[in-house]
């Protein structure tokens, strides 16, 4: 196999060697077969280029004949037509003077009426400022009378409030609301019949009056005595108390005058203390002959500034009087105190009266006032009835001078008319000088450069001539010369075409050689591998046997460890088993004692049972016999508090006689306690009543937002989509969208418009142009339209920013939805007047009356 591989690569090498030879021979000849091509192909392009020169040469000869032709009809033409331009020219002169003498004249008239316009200009400009002042005057006048009218209505209004409060608090007053049943039966015996009762001089809080600082201090003060009556005498009293028994009206504490006891109090030294601001008695304002019974009510009871004042003073001197503060803070002469705050203030007798005074005050003033006002609108009113006759008077001159001014207009457009007809048509006559000028000059021009170009055209045509003669020659000559190579080139080809085959045959030779010896390296190949290959596998067993030897002796190691690991777990279960009959054995212990536990548990749940029925049935006794509740005593006694059997009979029998130095049930305080729960049961079912409708009201109120919460969004999100519909189409595409300032409080959250119109970044509306806003304003309109049409719709020159594009837009809109809703439109585009059924105009034909012009269109 070697001996074979060597052969084919000497083989090889000889072939290879001879095909190189061949190769270069053939390289050489080639190139030389190429610049003879080469040679052959230029001298082929320089008879076609020469060709072509020559037929473009005859093409200009040609041409220049032709134009020399038409260049001397040219020059007869220009001949001609200068002639009769020049007389064109003296006849323009002539009239180009006629039309400056015109002009001159219909300047110095333009100039005139120009004047007199200016004149009358000055004179309405000065018209226009004294109206504009009487109008602002008279704006100020109206703005100054609708202020006085709202200030009369708002005083109007007060004092009608006030005046119903009056009138209210005068009808309580006088049917003595507030008052008790007793003390208002006998009020209104008073006033029904008089001689029967005119000893009853009134009720205390009728009597007296005080500053409103003090009202609080001295309504406590007084108590439930500020609705005492005060009669004249002990028998007038007496005849009232049988008048309220006899009909059963109530309960009354009377005053008589002649038989009441004073109360005074003699510390004077007193009313100098800190706090103190002095005896109620000193405070408050009331007829001398009540004297006995405001001090027998308030002598004794001195008005302090707060509670620690009178704390104070009640600690350093233990005063023998009441003391009151201001809040309405009592401490009496037993060093009680009395205090704290209600909701509401227990009578407001005394503030009543003084209210009723205080509004009568004040509607007083309130009259005033508004007398004063109503004379002040009526100076108004005539000022401004002086300044409409001014401004009516002003108008009229104004629309006599617009009326001149209208005639000196026309004047004025007439003249102007005049001059720019004329100016027009002198401006035409002199163009057209200029233009006959310029025509006479570029036809000499012409006619100079014409026997130029006849000149320059003959000599071009003779040297053409000359041209054309020379080039054949030279064509003649390379056509010889090109047959001359084209015949050796042929000549090449041949012997290159034999050299070609010959290298074709050495390559096919190679190609066999080189198949050979492939073929050859590798069979050896093979045989190598195959060799190398028993090799491995001899190594391969080997190492396999030397493997399973240790695997085999781990094994036994393993077998042995875990034999020994059976054996400790043997133990180990024996040692469990044995713990386990220990734990069953303590388990047993410990349910028996379970079962004793449980059963005690039982005896004491019995004894607990038993004496809760014995503190019941102590309860039950207590309550029967001393009606007092056992959850209602303090907190039993400790252990070392703990009090044996015979201190507990000693503290019962002290109790029993502190019980009975109570002495006997007050009877009236039965009866005021009754007048009271009847009062407060009334309040409490007035209060339920308000809460409960208070909660209802609330329900209704939460169950109309939730309804309107779902109804808006619902809607909202409607508008959204009719809104980017319609934003579509009013800007030709684009985008828009609706956000919700505060999507938590849909209900008072604002709404953003964010829109971006073709080629824009999205923007608030804010930042829009004025058509752009307009645009979208309409867009949300109509969005909510095609959710509810409106019946009709009144738009006021919403148009008026749109350009031609836009309005049609909106006029297409309008149009869509005509059917549903009825469009009243205040425009001054043509465009959208278009659209309407019937136009509505307002005109002045004569001045200051207006008059109504209407049109149906479909009519």
């Amino acid at each position: 196999m070697k001996a074979q591989q060597t052969a084919l690569t000497a083989q090889k090498r000889e072939r290879t060697q001879e095909h190189q030879r061949l190769e270069a021979s053939y390289k050489i000849e080639e190139s030389r077969l190429a610049a003879r091509q080469q040679l052959l192909t230029q001298l082929a392009e320089r008879i076609t280029a020469a060709k072509e020169s020559v037929q473009e040469a005859q093409t200009v000869l040609q041409e220049a004949a032709t134009e020399l032709e038409d260049r001397e009809r040219k020059r007869l033409a220009i001949e001609h037509n200068l002639s009769s331009t020049e007389g064109n020219l003296n006849r323009l002169k002539e009239r180009t003077d006629a039309l400056e003498t015109e002009h001159k004249t219909a300047t110095d008239t333009h100039a005139a009426v120009q004047r007199a316009e200016t004149q009358l200009k000055a004179e309405l400009v000065h018209i226009e400022a004294e109206r504009n002042h009487v109008e602002t005057n008279l704006q100020e006048n109206q703005d100054a009378l609708r202020k006085i009218e709202a200030e009369i209505q708002g005083l109007q209004n007060t004092l009608g409030s006030n005046v119903s409060r009056l009138k209210s608090l005068q009808e309580l007053q006088s049917a003595y609301e507030g008052y008790y049943a007793g003390v208002r039966a006998v009020m209104q015996a008073r006033i029904h019949y008089p001689d029967q009762f005119q000893g009853v001089c009134g009720v205390v809080a009728e009597l007296l009056t005080t500053d409103a600082e003090f009202e609080v201090a001295i309504e406590v003060a007084l108590g439930s005595d500020i609705q005492s009556v005060i009669t004249e005498t002990a028998e007038d009293a007496q005849s009232s108390v049988a008048f309220l028994k006899k009909h059963r009206a109530g309960r009354v504490k009377f005053l008589p005058l002649d038989f009441i006891r004073e109360r005074r109090f003699y510390d004077e030294a007193l009313l100098n203390k800190p706090g103190v601001i002095g005896v109620a008695q000193d405070l408050i304002d009331y007829a001398p002959e009540y004297e006995p019974a405001m001090q027998h009510l308030l002598g004794n009871t001195l008005i302090i500034e707060d509670l620690d004042a009178a704390v104070a003073l009640t600690r350093q001197f233990r005063p023998r009087a009441r003391l009151v503060t201001l809040d309405g803070d009592i401490i009496d002469t037993s060093g009680a105190i009395t205090g704290g705050q209600t909701n509401q203030r227990q009578s407001g007798l005394l503030g009543r009266a003084r209210e009723l005074e205080t509004l009568e005050n004040e509607i007083g003033k309130l009259t005033q006032s508004s007398n004063r006002k109503v004379e002040k609108r009526k100076a108004y009113a005539a000022k401004i009835a002086d300044l409409q006759r001014a401004r009516q008077t002003l108008t009229a001159q104004w629309q006599d001078k617009r009326v001149e001014k209208a005639s000196l207009t026309k004047d004025m457009e007439q003249a102007n008319l005049q001059v720019t007809r004329l100016e027009q048509q002198l401006a035409e006559v002199r163009t057209e000088n200029r233009e006959l000028s310029k025509v006479v000059n570029a036809s000499r021009e012409e006619q100079e450069a014409l026997e130029t170009e006849i000149a320059a055209l003959t000599q071009k045509r003779t040297r053409t001539q000359r041209w054309i003669e020379r080039v054949s020659e030279q064509i003649e000559s390379e056509n010889r010369k090109h047959a001359e190579v084209a015949g050796s080139c042929q000549e090449m080809e041949v012997f290159l075409a034999g050299q070609h085959q010959k290298l074709q045959g050495l390559m096919s030779e190679l190609e066999t050689i080189e198949e050979t010896y492939q073929r050859a390296t590798k069979d050896i190949a093979e045989q190598q591998a195959i060799i190398d290959s028993d090799e491995q596998t001899k190594i391969d067993l080997g190492e396999q046997v030397a493997t399973a030897e240790r695997e085999f002796l781990r094994l036994e190691g393993d077998r042995a460890e875990a034999e020994s690991h059976v054996d400790e777990l043997t133990q180990e279960r024996e040692t469990l088993l044995q713990e386990v009959a220990v734990l069953q054995k303590e388990m047993r212990a410990t349910r028996r004692n379970f079962e004793k536990q449980n059963k005690a548990r039982h005896q004491l749940e019995v004894a607990t049972t038993q004496l809760e029925m014995r503190i019941k049935s102590v309860s039950t006794r207590m309550h029967d016999k001393y009606q007092v509740s056992i959850d209602a005593l303090p907190p039993l006694l400790n252990d070392e508090q703990a009090m044996d059997e015979i201190d507990l009979l000693d503290s019962i029998e002290k109790l029993k006689a502190e019980l009975s130095g109570m002495g006997a049930v007050n009877l009236k305080a039965i009866e005021a306690y009754e007048e009271h729960k009847k009062r407060h049961d009334f309040l409490i079912a007035q209060r339920d009543d308000v809460q409960q409708s208070m909660q209802a009201t609330i329900q209704v109120i939460q169950k109309i937002n939730q309804t309107s919460r779902e109804v808006f969004l619902e809607t909202f999100e409607q508008v959204q989509t009719n809104f980017q519909e319609v934003f579509t189409q009013l800007f030709g595409g684009g985008e828009t969208e609706l956000l919700l300032t505060d999507p938590s409080d849909v209900l008072d959250s604002g709404i953003d418009i964010i829109a971006r119109p073709p080629g824009k970044r999205p923007q608030s509306i804010t930042q829009l142009s004025g058509g752009e806003r307009s645009l979208v304003a309409i867009g949300l309109l109509f969005a909510v339209f095609k959710i509810k049409p409106s019946p009709f719709c009144v738009l006021d020159e919403v148009d008026a920013a749109l350009d031609e594009a836009n309005v049609l837009r909106f006029a297409n809109l309008i149009r869509a939805h005509a059917e549903n809703t009825q469009f009243i439109i205040i425009t001054h585009n043509r465009r959208t007047m278009e659209i309407a059924d019937a136009m509505y105009g307002v005109t002045m034909e004569q001045a200051g009356i207006s008059k109504i012009v209407s049109a149906k269109f479909g009519e």
